[in-house]
């Protein structure tokens, strides 16, 4: 019997998701960060760009999945252009990724839509455009907004959502990414390590 129920245990864990966070459903904390190669991006001052993660040279790097049309990132632009502005002198490179490519959607989410957005606004970060989605796969973002944070060695230290209040900076209590880039930045562990993203669903599109 005692053989019968460890073997059991042993296929429950070769068949459980051994990969995955607790909401993310393709990383998990302490994974090396999927590359992601020359992505047409647009800088702070809306000059056309690209965006490669091996060409980041500083030691921590916030990874945001965003999407002009959702509301919930239209909630949380201001922080994420205050998130770049706190920690600007530092070592601390934030990017932007749009991903959509959904019918109706991806006018409004792709370059041209992005320079726009970045010269209103005024984005003090890069921010690309992933057409092919396949960045929004590898980290497994589900929802807009999404946020990973790599430290210097590249893997994944937080993943989840900018705070604890995304449609109400008002109530916002707990500062999830701005706590995991201080920590990492004095060389300390990251407390709260995953959070659930709360925000518009991504749509990947077959075949893509």
């Amino acid at each position: 019997m005692r053989k019968w129920l460890l073997s059991l245990a042993a296929l429950a864990l070769v068949a459980s998701p051994a990969f995955a966070g607790k909401y993310n459903k393709v990383l998990n904390i302490g994974d090396k960060a999927p590359s992601f190669d020359a992505l047409p991006a647009v800088n702070g001052d809306a000059a056309d760009t690209s965006v490669s993660l091996a060409d980041v040279k500083e030691d921590v790097v916030v990874v945001a999945f965003l999407a002009n049309h959702c509301p919930a990132v239209v909630a949380t632009e201001d922080r994420f252009i205050d998130l770049a502005k706190q920690f600007k002198g530092q070592s601390v490179k934030v990017i932007g990724i749009s991903v959509t490519a959904a019918p109706g959607q991806k006018e409004v989410d792709d370059i041209p839509a992005i320079k726009s957005n970045v010269k209103k606004k005024g984005y003090n970060f890069v921010y690309a455009y992933d057409e092919s989605q396949a960045s929004g796969k590898a980290y497994g973002a589900a929802a807009t907004p999404t946020v990973i944070v790599l430290d210097k060695a590249r893997t994944v230290q937080y993943m989840g959502a900018l705070d604890d209040s995304t449609m109400n900076e008002a109530k916002v209590s707990k500062t999830y990414v701005k706590d995991a880039v201080t920590a990492l930045l004095a060389s300390k562990e990251v407390e709260v390590k995953e959070t659930r993203p709360q925000g518009c669903g991504i749509s990947y599109v077959q075949g893509k």
